[in-house]
């Protein structure tokens, strides 16, 4: 599991930090930690653990996790890869195992995009090319053969030369590109040359149908996933479409038990799938079912607020929003009606200074009489409740900091805590 950390920071300053953190099981050094213990299996790491042997003080923009190395692209656009080596995952030779993040420095390119598989990586290139290493059994690497040798040098895909891709997604046998005009190629399992999967919507008959369809009929896909069998597309219209890995004829399909949802995020794992809805709801299926037989969405009931989420093998790992109440808690503005209240005052006022004979002194105490109309100066501890409520309550302090409000008479950030914590938790 990893996790890149970002920092509590005023609001329109959110800025990652570019680290990376990791936890788990990490024998054969896939979770970038020198511990030998680690790395050998003899000990977990429980708690998110900084990375920081290997990329010194370098920015991590990217980032994938796979069954046995991870994977990730700086800032300037370098790779860096560590754990198991075997089949030449890592991207260089040598080595059987890399415990901590080593470079990939036979690539020239700048990389934006990761994807990491069981046993093979691609990447995709600031310029749009992709680039795959690893095994090649089934094709995945999409060099238009399949060879039981492993691909320890990364190396361009010749048949996607001339396309711009922005995204890539990697399973145990194949591997999914993202195109920037919303294009979707994938190959493996057996399909050693990339294809192109065409989706449409059968805006004809809402079923489960083979899609016949217009070329008009084309939707733009901003995200793409892979499981081990099953693979997916998500439209900017917030449909969702699937198909199975394996087909030879790549027939996809919408996935019409979410068809009354607007998708906002989905995520695969070895056999499961789940996908985030605009109203934060999250739903999961399993992805090895038949050819035939369409995949039957389950809604996870009691999570709320969700807005990305990212499945594994056995764990899935979901991202929500916190909801931050309207402070002072008893007075509750309408943007829009403040906005056009202060709007029309300024207007008035400038109509005033500019068409009737007001001198400033009369100005100056017509807004003075405003504001005494509209309330008194705040004091230093409203003043202070203010900036506790907008900058200090998070969840690991809204319950202390609630009891500090009540035994300082803070009514305001008391009432402010006591909404924030009713409406925090997901579960």
């Amino acid at each position: 599991m990893y996790l890149k950390k970002t920092q509590k920071l005023p609001p329109k300053t959110l800025l990652s930090k570019g680290e990376v953190y990791t936890w788990g099981f990490g024998r054969g050094g896939r979770l970038g930690h020198p511990d030998f213990d680690i790395h050998s299996g003899q000990a977990a790491v429980i708690t998110p653990r900084l990375v920081t042997s290997g990329l010194g003080a370098r920015k991590v923009k990217a980032i994938a996790a796979a069954k046995h190395h991870t994977v990730v692209a700086t800032e300037g656009g370098d790779v860096f890869t560590w754990g198991s080596n075997r089949e030449g995952q890592l991207g260089y030779t040598s080595v059987d195992t890399q415990p901590t993040p080593r470079r990939v420095s036979s690539l020239r390119s700048k990389i934006v995009a990761v994807a990491a598989a069981n046993k093979h990586t691609a990447v995709v290139s600031d310029s749009g090319e992709v680039f795959t290493w690893g095994c090649n059994k089934e094709g995945q690497l999409g060099y238009g053969t399949s060879n039981s040798a492993s691909n320890y040098t990364p190396r361009l895909i010749e048949y996607l030369k001339g396309k711009v891709f922005v995204g890539v997604v990697a399973a145990k046998y194949h591997t999914i590109v993202l195109g920037a005009d919303g294009e979707v190629f994938t190959w493996g399992h057996r399909l050693v040359t990339p294809r192109r999967v065409v989706i449409a919507r059968n805006i004809k008959k809402m079923g489960n149908t083979q899609l016949k369809f217009h070329s008009k009929e084309r939707l733009h896909v901003i995200s793409i996933a892979a499981g081990m069998v099953h693979s997916l597309a998500l439209t900017d219209d917030g449909a969702l479409f699937y198909w199975v890995s394996s087909d030879p004829d790549l027939r996809c399909r919408q996935l019409y038990s979410l068809c009354g949802s607007a998708i906002v995020s989905v995520s695969s794992g070895k056999h499961w799938t789940a996908a985030v809805t605009a109203t934060g709801s999250v739903y999961m299926w399993d992805g090895k079912k038949g050819k035939d037989e369409p995949p039957i969405a389950a809604r996870l009931h009691g999570i709320k607020r969700a807005t990305w989420v990212a499945v594994g093998e056995t764990h899935l790992l979901i991202i929500g929003s916190l909801y931050h109440p309207v402070y002072p808690p008893s007075v509750v503005h309408s943007p829009q009606k403040l906005k056009e209240k202060v709007t029309c005052e300024l207007d008035e006022l400038e109509e005033d200074f500019m068409f009737n004979d007001m001198d400033a002194d009369r100005i100056l105490s017509t807004v003075q009489k405003d504001d005494v109309r509209c309330g008194s100066i705040p004091t230093l501890k409203s003043l202070c409740e203010k900036v506790a409520a907008d900058f200090l309550v998070e969840p690991r302090n809204a319950m202390q900091l609630l009891e500090i409000a009540d035994s300082l008479g803070a009514e305001d950030l008391r009432k402010h805590c006591e909404v924030f914590l009713q409406t925090v938790y997901f579960l």
